[in-house]
């Protein structure tokens, strides 16, 4: 089980992908970031929309038209791209229960009486943390970091 999801994961590189773009005043169309993430275009169109819903990337139609980020890397964390995606990631399935209804764990301890669910809640609040203290801008960063440590592959 992955906590976060390939459709999040791919919302995550198209997003970078269009942060490189913002830095050099272009936008970029769903075939031209399918084709350069080498994503399925069919699944990234409904990701794109899904981050468009959610205000994190704009789209416009016709020439010059195309994709882009509505706001500046360093206002859009991997937790935006996350939820937008995957709605908010939570460890435990007792977790968004607070309605009373216990049928999925039958026996069921208490929402508010429960030493699982209570851990299960601390949990997720390190995960929000931690999603919401990464920029797009500090991906970007760091990814430069790495590609600068990667030693050369010569090969005559």
């Amino acid at each position: 089980m992955s906590l976060v999801s390939r459709r999040a994961s791919y919302g995550l590189r198209a997003v970078y992908r269009l942060a490189d773009l913002a830095e050099m005043g272009q936008s970029a169309t769903i075939a031209e970031l399918a084709e350069s993430e080498c994503l399925p275009r069919k699944y990234l169109e409904q990701v794109v929309l899904a981050l468009r819903q959610a205000g994190v990337i704009e789209s416009r139609r016709g020439p010059g038209g195309g994709c882009r980020l509505a706001r500046p890397a360093d206002a859009i964390t991997v937790g935006d791209v996350v939820r937008a995606l995957d709605g908010d990631p939570r460890p435990g399935h007792c977790l968004d229960a607070e309605t009373g209804d216990h049928s999925d764990c039958p026996g069921c301890w208490g929402y508010s009486t429960c030493a699982i669910r209570e851990l299960w809640g601390q949990l997720a609040g390190v995960i929000d943390r931690a999603l919401d203290a990464v920029t797009i801008a500090d991906l970007r960063a760091r990814q430069r970091q790495l590609a600068g440590q990667q030693t050369p592959d010569y090969q005559i």
